[in-house]
């Protein structure tokens, strides 16, 4: 999920039965009415837990993958411009053999900064890649990016203790939303890693209702001019057609 002005954009997921979905939604918040757009081939059956972020009117979306079994990875790199309506592949996925790129992932984190798109972190299936690599937009060219260390998952050990939660990139810090081990509360508190001092800390949230967001999984969030917003999501060992979920 990202906004655009006065849109809001919906991409991808998986639906309770287990299908995901192939479309794009853009929410025009003005009129209140939602408009589905198909997506270009290259990228139908890979936009599972793909990253996406925003600049100016056009949302970028990196890698993803097929289904729950991790199949169809992908690091493939679009853009969508939604006052237009136009799809543009920026880097596809059939140079993946090519020796400056990434490799295919999902559940990474994307940034837009000074005409490059950041990719942060990400999963191969098999592993996890703790590193920042940048795309540039006009040479069309990845750059690995030398930071201080090492980028941590949004589920890892530190110190004996496991986090969890979804992560964002902005400033050169990485945010851990829904931090599971906070209970009763996961969102409490935001954990914060500064990828080139490699500190990580934790950050009091406060609600005017003295309520917080309710514990969940699978959730939708944006960080947006400060601003995070939180959508969706299923109540942990949430029962569908007689299994957990």
């Amino acid at each position: 999920m990202a906004s655009i002005d006065n849109y809001v954009i919906v991409y991808g997921g998986v639906s309770m039965s287990g299908i995901v979905m192939d479309d794009l939604w853009v929410l025009d918040t003005t009129t209140g009415i939602w408009n589905r757009y198909d997506l270009p081939t290259c990228v139908e059956k890979r936009c599972l837990y793909s990253a996406i972020c925003t600049f100016q009117d056009n949302v970028y979306i990196f890698g993803g993958t097929g289904n729950r079994k991790r199949e169809d990875i992908s690091n493939i790199l679009v853009s969508y411009n939604v006052k237009h309506n136009l799809w543009e592949t920026l880097h596809p996925t059939a140079k993946s053999n090519e020796d400056n790129d990434l490799p295919k992932m999902y559940n990474a984190s994307i940034y837009y900064y000074e005409n490059c798109i950041w990719v942060i972190g990400g999963h191969d299936g098999n592993q996890y890649f703790g590193t920042a690599n940048k795309f540039c937009l006009r040479s069309h060219i990845w750059h690995e990016v030398e930071i201080f260390g090492w980028v941590g998952h949004p589920t890892f050990r530190c110190d004996g203790i496991l986090y969890y939660g979804k992560l964002k990139f902005l400033n050169f810090r990485l945010y851990y939303f829904n931090n599971r081990d906070l209970a009763p509360f996961a969102f409490s508190r935001v954990r914060v890693f500064d990828i080139y001092t490699q500190f990580l800390y934790d950050l009091p949230t406060t609600s005017t209702t003295s309520m917080f967001p309710e514990n969940r999984k699978g959730e939708s969030i944006a960080l947006i001019d400060h601003y995070v917003y939180l959508i969706g999501g299923r109540r942990p060992n949430m029962v569908h057609d007689g299994k957990n979920i």
